[in-house]
């Protein structure tokens, strides 16, 4: 044995007076001593045959480290390191966040892969009730408190961060150049029962609260990692990124929105949508946006979802600070066009596409007179999107990387939370039985296309 083989034999005995076994791979070290104290990983030596790992004792604990959940690590010939986890959850949104919470504090090896980093703007900020029920069952369910967290106001104010509140979906309609009639409004209030009003979440801080959540659980999670390819094969998927890293996994979970990984490897977009509905959107966050009650009437809209509609389009409103005991200053709010009435112009920034269209509303433009956005505007290409297929063999997608509408009546979240159900269920399963065929994915495909996809075609 020559000394660079030595080495590594030598250190990799090393380790402190707890006891371990080792059974092929580092993830399967098992302690043998009932008393073991927790372990703080110092450094790794990889060989062909896996890895071998340095530890230093730690305080006593109870529980297993958090570095002994990642995967085992191969080298291949190449020298490409090889890093095996049972799921890649691709985006880390609310979607992504809500499936690795689950699926790691289930006991699954979960690597969470993401082109962005936390915090992170998004969109998808109104509840409804069936948001609140269902992330209510997510966490009882699947044992999970963190997501019953995200659950109820006062939950989101203790654990999270602060958002608004939304009492009532609010509709105001206006003409062009024209003072707003108040007899041309109406509101549908939103059931508070039994967990209270529902909330606008500022989502930036709802998605990294669950994906720390899901790190916390064991979960692994990679940002400013863009995924370039994915081979599906017999025995499982492997993925490449422009890191040079390379994932050896069972099952990979999609939760990447519209640009979705999943829909242009396997080129699973319909071109054109199947949607009738064709319209475009500007948004973004602003500061000094007025209080809608002091605009138009009738008044106590201001905690709700505000609607400003018109021919062709509307502007939502959803501030985060309705009330004196919440304090995130900012508002979200956006306008959709229909694409065919008010195509998208060329020579205007978003900002001035914004200024030129309040300028047309001039009750509208009351409510933002004084209005500044943080970031940058974001203006869309056409909102609506759609795929020929949203499960296959050993992956699925969620719901908005599967297809979108548009923002009217704030379903996104619930329909997200009614899939991560379904699916969180079905991949549970699949482990156990060890089939990750897409029949047995069937009903999420029918759950996404037929329930919450076809049914805004008519």
């Amino acid at each position: 044995m020559d000394e660079q083989e030595s080495v590594p034999f030598g250190l990799g005995l090393n380790y402190d007076s707890a006891m371990f076994q080792r059974n092929g791979s580092a993830n399967d070290l098992k302690r043998t001593s009932d008393s073991a104290r927790s372990l703080d990983l110092i450094f790794g030596i990889f060989l062909e045959s896996g890895w071998v790992v340095f530890w230093r004792s730690g305080q006593t604990t109870g529980t297993t480290p958090n570095f002994l959940h990642t995967g085992k690590l191969t080298m291949q010939q190449s020298g490409t390191l090889v890093q095996h986890f049972d799921v890649a959850i691709l985006g880390s949104g609310i979607a992504g966040g809500l499936m690795s919470c689950i699926l790691a504090r289930q006991g699954l090896k979960v690597v969470i892969i993401d082109t962005g980093t936390h915090s992170q703007f998004a969109l998808g900020e109104s509840a409804i009730g069936e948001t609140t029920h269902m992330l209510r069952i997510l966490a009882e369910r699947y044992d999970v408190p963190e997501i019953a967290h995200c659950s109820s106001l006062s939950d989101v104010r203790q654990y999270v961060t602060s958002g608004g509140i939304e009492r009532n979906f609010g509709f105001v309609y206006h003409h062009k150049h024209k003072i707003q009639n108040p007899n041309e409004v109406t509101q549908c209030n939103v059931s508070k029962f039994p967990f209270g009003a529902q909330r606008h979440y500022y989502r930036q801080n709802i998605d990294a609260y669950l994906i720390h959540s899901a790190i916390k659980y064991g979960a692994v999670a990679k940002q400013h990692t863009q995924v370039e390819t994915v081979q599906l094969h017999t025995k499982g998927v492997t993925i490449a990124t422009d890191t040079g890293e390379k994932f050896e996994v069972a099952y990979v979970v999609d939760g990447s929105g519209y640009e979705s990984v999943l829909a242009r490897q396997f080129n699973l977009r319909e071109h054109p949508s199947r949607f009738k509905t064709n319209s475009r959107s500007l948004l973004t966050h602003a500061l000094g946006v007025k209080p809608s009650d002091e605009c138009t009437q009738p008044s106590s809209r201001h905690s709700r979802t505000l609607h400003h509609l018109f021919d062709g389009g509307l502007v939502w409103v959803s501030p985060f600070h309705d009330r004196e005991y919440l304090t995130n200053p900012l508002c979200s709010i956006g306008v959709d066009f229909d694409s065919y009435r008010f195509p998208q112009p060329t020579a205007l920034t978003p900002q001035q596409e914004w200024d030129r269209f309040l300028a047309q509303f001039p009750s509208i433009a009351e409510q933002f007179a004084d209005a500044h956005p943080v970031r940058d505007w974001v203006s869309t290409s056409r909102t609506q999107f759609s795929s020929t297929q949203t499960v296959g063999d050993r992956w699925c997608l969620m719901s908005h990387a599967a297809g979108a509408v548009d923002t009217l009546f704030s379903r996104g979240m619930s329909s997200t939370t009614q899939v991560v159900n379904s699916a969180a269920a079905l991949i549970l399963q699949a482990f156990k039985d060890g089939d990750f065929s897409a029949q047995r994915f069937e009903y999420l495909d029918r759950l996404n296309q037929t329930h919450l996809l076809n049914l805004n075609i008519d």
